[in-house]
């Protein structure tokens, strides 16, 4: 047998033994499957984020947000009645404005590199920490404290309880 014919069926296998993990849009009615998709946007965009990367904001929230995206979707492939529609509307747009965040927050990092080169997370909370930030270049100051405000409005935004709660 070819090596990569081996290596398909490894990875079929794989996808077998890990069916307990996943849900496809095969499973999902189509309303669900544009719900999910929804849901979905904001699972991928958060951890490529550099805020993230650089652990500037709160990973707990990701990882609640993941189990709330994985309860909802269980639901939905199940026909359960719970959660509502409007639970689900309400938790994407909070989402949503997660995300929305997040990126704010990206951006106002991008501004402050523009006057200071960092390479961790440590050092920019060290700096964002230290009053040589209030002494900074007004522009310099100013992106500090942009950064500053948009990191505690991202992590301010982030779930803090899965969603079986309100469900």
């Amino acid at each position: 047998m070819p090596w990569w014919a081996r290596r398909e069926r490894r990875r079929l296998q794989l996808l077998r033994d890990a069916r307990d993990r996943y849900i496809t849009d095969d499973e999902l009615p189509r309303d669900a499957v544009v719900i999910m998709n929804r849901l979905h946007r904001p699972m991928m965009t958060i951890p490529a984020s550099a805020v993230y990367a650089h652990g500037l904001i709160d990973p707990h929230g990701v990882k609640i947000a993941r189990a709330q995206e994985w309860q909802i979707a269980k639901a939905l492939r199940d026909g359960s009645p719970h959660p509502t529609r409007a639970v689900i509307n309400q938790w994407a747009a909070a989402l949503e404005e997660y995300v929305a965040r997040v990126e704010h927050a990206d951006e106002c990092l991008r501004a402050l590199q523009e006057f200071r080169t960092f390479t961790s997370g440590d050092e920019v909370l060290a700096y964002l920490a230290a009053p040589a930030a209030n002494n900074a270049p007004v522009g310099e100051a100013a992106a500090a404290a942009a950064l500053t405000a948009a990191l505690e409005a991202a992590n301010n935004a982030a779930p803090d309880e899965p969603p079986i709660h309100t469900i």
